[in-house]
């Protein structure tokens, strides 16, 4: 009776094979697949993302021009997490050519109010810029208004140490 169950199993394993074998792969279309590009992170139809290189999992898809970008900031036709280079006509900007914008503008808001400085890297200098003071009255008026409270407090904390100490 043992040998005729083993002879059931033996048979009914291919059969079970063949039934997922020769079933036809009911995917879903490339158009509806969707996929988040790795530097902008939008989700996008697989369409529209590429490959370039050997990373897997949810690392693989970007957009072009989103790599475009990426090799022009970091200056390098090579992935960073699988070392590859890009496969594709990806371009690398010229060495004098700067993949920042030419002016950076700084705002110290903590340190002098109004006060905005301008890096410019074309020229390599420093601008100090004031703007009209009705941009930023608003603020000298709260900071006014805070030292007055500051000074008022003060006052307060003097006056109830006078009394407690029972000096007049």
């Amino acid at each position: 009776m043992a040998e005729v169950r083993r002879q059931d199993t033996a048979l009914s394993l291919p059969c079970l094979a063949e039934q997922f074998i020769l079933q036809p792969c009911i995917c879903p279309s490339t158009q509806s697949r969707k996929a988040i590009c790795r530097v902008c992170l939008e989700e996008d139809s697989i369409v529209n993302l590429t490959q370039p290189c050997s990373c897997s999992g949810s690392m693989q898809h970007i957009h072009t021009d989103c790599l475009q970008s990426w090799i022009s900031e970091k200056r390098s036709k090579s992935c960073e997490i699988c070392w590859q280079e890009y496969q594709g006509s990806y371009r690398l900007p010229s060495p004098g050519q700067s993949a920042q914008p030419s002016s950076v503008q700084l705002i110290f808001p903590l340190q002098r109010p109004g006060v905005i400085v301008r890096v410019d890297q074309s020229t390599r200098t420093i601008n100090f810029d004031y703007p009209p003071v009705s941009e930023y009255t608003d603020d000298a008026r709260a900071c006014k208004g805070s030292w007055c409270l500051t000074a008022v407090m003060g006052f307060i904390v003097m006056l109830l140490i006078q009394h407690l100490s029972g000096c007049f």
